[in-house]
């Protein structure tokens, strides 16, 4: 190191430190058509481990990056902001679990039961951290 700057190798390149990832992002802002911000989310069998600082980026109905508000902020320009507040966030869950439009198109009956369990497993996934949480 010298003068406080470290020396590379050509053809090296080194990320900046993750505090300043942000500020590194937000130079670089790519668009999205809605950024959803919410308390917590849930994605696949694992909760947010940030409760209070959860977000989703979509553009053209798909979902781009899901993660916390403040990175989701630094690296996507929206057209349309949503805050829910205090809700769960679900990404990608339904898809997940196969509730996809093409089988509500197909079997309308099959769909409607993916969508019960699917609401009956949020439910309970939320009870459950009230209690043991």
């Amino acid at each position: 190191m010298s003068n406080g700057r470290e020396i590379l190798k050509p053809g090296e390149m080194k990320l900046p430190e993750r505090s300043r990832w942000g500020t590194f992002c937000a130079m670089e802002q790519q668009a999205c058509d809605l950024l959803v911000t919410a308390f917590r989310m849930l994605g696949g069998a694992e909760q947010s481990s940030a409760a209070g600082d959860a977000a989703v980026a979509v553009r053209d109905g798909k979902i781009l990056e899901t993660g916390s508000a403040a990175e989701l902020e630094a690296r996507w320009t929206p057209s349309v902001r949503r805050d829910l507040g205090n809700a769960l966030l679900m990404p990608g869950l339904m898809k997940d679990a196969g509730a996809t439009e093409a089988l509500k198109a197909s079997d309308p009956m099959k769909w409607t039961g993916l969508m019960n369990n699917l609401r009956h497993s949020a439910e309970e996934l939320v009870l459950s951290d009230l209690i043991y949480n």
